[in-house]
């Protein structure tokens, strides 16, 4: 059972602040108050304007205690929250002082600015974020190539910030986000999500030749989990998961080894070579066959961006399109007759 000594001594250990036990002091906002009354104890949270709300009547004084406790403790982990989302605001202030964004571009309608940090040359996409504390904005390096491309196309723009805000380049972030990271409005591009087609792609038009940049591509998504199962011509096929992995995650325990529940994922990945031109490629990456839809999208992409930065790494010019479903057959490698 529950006592006022109790609830002293949970105080004074835990170093609860914000109370008004049986009106030791008047009454003050953002504070949870305890008090006798004629019906019982009486259990009260006050606003920002110190007016008093939310009041609850016990005549079990332990019950009114542990009352008291919660609301006492949600209160303080609260102003704790917002403490940190108060020192993460100022920590990205200082940090971003200490670089020069210059906005060189901004759509007022799709909500993001193209630019340059002053100091380092490089160019950025930036859009707004909230999180419970602060608005600020989220800004991603992109290469020149990728910037004059976003610039030109307002449709390829949206789609990749909307890839951005979905945290699908964090790779890119030219500042890493705190805990408390804020959350961007997606704004739908025209098209459908990668997650509900069928066979989600990227175009890449590579500045390497294919014999070079499809080994670079093969390996990232061998070295991800993937393994290969044909090479045909300008094609190369590979798979994640297979029927003895699947059977193995049906009947083993994966709350032991939280990693096997992987193992039921299944899907493939085409790496095709479209078209070849003097030392560069138009390359597809292709995925199809998705089990656990949501994860093994989200799985394929994330593999996918690595990719694209594993080729950036090896000097590579890369232009990625937007991801799309299956490509129509006529745009596939032309016939070289």
């Amino acid at each position: 059972m529950t006592t006022v000594d109790d609830v002293r001594e949970a105080i004074r250990n835990e170093g609860l602040t914000g109370q008004n036990l049986f009106d030791d002091h008047g009454i003050r906002e953002d504070e949870v108050g305890i008090r006798r009354t004629p019906h019982g104890l009486l259990v009260f949270t006050t606003d920002e304007r110190a007016a008093s709300c939310n009041e609850q009547t016990f005549s079990d004084e332990s019950a009114a205690y542990d009352e008291f406790l919660a609301r006492l403790r949600a209160g303080n982990r609260l102003a704790a929250a917002r403490q940190a989302a108060r020192t993460l605001e100022r920590e990205q202030r200082l940090a971003s002082a200490g670089n020069m964004y210059r906005d060189e571009f901004t759509s007022i309608p799709d909500r993001y600015s193209l630019g340059v940090e002053e100091r380092s040359g490089r160019r950025y996409v930036s859009f707004p974020v909230s999180n419970s504390a602060a608005d600020y904005n989220e800004y991603y390096a992109v290469t020149d190539d990728q910037y004059g491309q976003v610039l030109a196309d307002p449709v390829a723009a949206v789609a990749f910030v909307n890839e951005c805000r979905k945290h699908w380049h964090d790779d890119l972030l030219m500042q890493k986000p705190g805990w408390n990271r804020g959350t961007a409005d997606v704004q739908e591009y025209a098209g459908e999500d990668p997650r509900t087609m069928a066979a989600p792609g990227r175009t890449l038009n590579i500045s390497l030749p294919a014999e070079v940049a499809v080994p670079l591509i093969t390996d990232t998504f061998r070295a991800a989990g993937l393994r290969r199962t044909n090479t045909t011509g300008a094609t190369v096929a590979l798979t994640y998961g297979s029927g003895t992995r699947e059977w193995l995650s049906t009947i083993l325990p994966t709350e032991i080894i939280p990693g096997m529940r992987r193992w039921s994922w299944s899907f493939r990945v085409v790496i095709s070579v479209l078209d070849e031109r003097p030392g560069g490629c138009v390359v597809r990456v292709e995925g199809n066959r998705f089990a656990a839809a949501g994860s093994t999208v989200d799985f394929y992409l994330t593999t996918l961006d690595a990719a694209v930065t594993a080729l950036r790494a090896a000097g590579a010019g890369v232009a990625a399109e937007q991801v799309t479903d299956r490509q129509d057959k006529r745009q596939q490698r032309p016939s070289r007759g």
